[in-house]
């Protein structure tokens, strides 16, 4: 009997696949800080070939280690201090701590993926020029913004009442692909936690730049940094655009079999793992079984890939590489 539409057969084959081993993410995060940062401030310090060098792979790690968010937003339960620590290496440095992304789950739910209560969906029409370029354009204008909401908002938060708190966290406290989408506040302690993450980003900003005052950092990580959050946006914008579909026009709840459909899977490509890591490039897999962990997710898509019958749905949204997402893409647009 053909099998259209089974997703039980995905959560069966992968079942095996959802051991977290913790050693894995603290592996992963700290050894994209050393090479990251460590790489950045070697880039600062000198110049020539081993500057580009240095900062070229920099860049890499850090976007590697920053998006790593995504793995806390699923796993900081099961792993212990996971939050923490990713604060520390990257969401404080990078202007993205964690509860930034802790919106996620509905991005997952069976009654809010693709609803208006899910931040990280809208519904995107067919591609043409000016929407294949935007990200570009809103990448130039990301550093400015993340000076203003990370580095001088939190200043004021001290002169501001609790209505000024309120605001910034409802409209400017979620990382969304929907630019309407409000959050909620579900407790006074959502707001104590922004106000301490946000201190700590402004702090650390404040204190880099003092370094550059004082002349013990070179004034050239000021460009550079620019340079990073320029080109992580980027990167980071393409993938979220062409990991799904985003086919859902009136926003209501899916079918997890509609659901699956609006997912693409970068399964090969040089580039893939640069622009999509940590397992980021399994989408469709991921959103099916989001308890799989990140080194667990190209085992577990190998393994369906060889098992799962020739016409199953899930291997409509398998593409080879960012092309292929591209044309899948607009390929079932509507």
């Amino acid at each position: 009997m053909k099998v259209y539409h089974d997703v039980q057969i995905i959560w069966d084959l992968t079942n095996e696949y959802k051991k977290v081993s913790a050693l894995r993410f603290y592996f992963t995060l700290i050894h994209c800080a050393i090479l990251g940062w460590g790489g950045f401030l070697l880039a600062a310090f000198t110049s020539g070939p081993l500057m580009w060098v240095s900062y070229l792979i920099s860049l890499v790690f850090i976007y590697k280690g920053t998006l790593m968010i995504h793995e806390v937003s699923h796993f900081q339960r099961k792993v212990k201090g996971l939050r923490t620590t990713y604060n520390l290496l990257f969401g404080f440095m990078n202007n993205y701590p964690a509860y930034l992304y802790d919106t996620h789950a509905f991005h997952h739910g069976r009654n809010t993926f693709s609803t208006k209560k899910d931040p990280e969906y809208q519904y995107v029409r067919p591609d043409n020029f000016l929407t294949l370029i935007a990200p570009i354009f809103a990448s130039v204008f990301l550093p400015f913004f993340q000076i203003l909401r990370f580095t001088l908002i939190p200043i004021i938060y001290v002169f501001t009442g609790k209505k000024f708190r309120e605001y910034i966290f409802t409209h400017f406290s979620t990382l969304v692909f929907d630019l309407k989408y409000k959050r909620q506040i579900k407790s006074s302690n959502d707001i104590r936690q922004m106000v301490r993450n946000d201190l700590m980003c402004s702090l650390t900003t404040l204190s880099v730049i003092y370094l550059v005052y004082v002349e013990l950092i070179p004034f050239k990580l000021i460009p550079m940094w620019f340079g990073m959050v320029f080109t992580a946006s980027l990167l980071n914008m393409y993938r979220a655009k062409f990991n799904h579909v985003y086919n859902n026009k009136n926003r209501g709840p899916l079918s997890w079999e509609d659901h699956l459909l609006d997912c693409i899977t970068v399964d090969k490509g040089i580039f893939t793992e640069i622009w999509s890591p940590v397992g980021l490039r399994y989408h469709t897999l991921h959103h099916v079984m989001q308890e799989i962990p990140f080194h667990n997710l190209k085992k577990a898509h190998q393994h369906l890939m060889r098992n799962l019958p020739n016409d199953h749905i899930y291997r409509q949204t398998v593409v080879p590489n960012f092309i292929g997402a591209l044309k899948r893409r607009n390929a079932v647009a509507v």
